[in-house]
């Protein structure tokens, strides 16, 4: 049982060691002239709920919720009004901000 059994864990384990790995969405090939940050921003709701920057934070016995962005204004330069909400009181923070808009340059690796 030992001899057979080492064999088959020694091929297990090389399969895994050679598997790909998973394939992120900004490595495929045409992943790029699909980003347009003017035509996600530019839509009729300007509220955007940022899903991976939503954190939970306990400070002064509330927790911190829901992170947003309130798009103002779309130009060279983006105003934008970003909050959260505070659960315990149920407010609203808000800070005022400007994301300075560039044309990326293409890279010799885009197709």
């Amino acid at each position: 049982m030992e001899v057979v059994s080492c064999p088959i864990l020694l091929s297990i384990l090389v399969g895994l060691i050679n598997a790909d790995r998973e394939k992120r969405i900004d490595e495929y090939p045409n992943y790029r002239k699909h980003q347009d940050i003017r035509k996600a921003l530019n839509n009729t709701d300007r509220k955007s709920w940022l899903i991976y920057r939503t954190y939970s934070r306990d400070k002064d016995g509330s927790r911190h919720l829901c992170v947003y962005a309130d798009v103002q204004e779309i130009g060279s330069v983006y105003t934008f009004e970003q909050g959260y909400i505070i659960s315990k009181w149920r407010k609203k923070r808000n800070d005022k901000g400007d994301f300075i808009m560039r044309t990326p340059t293409k890279r010799r690796t885009d197709t």
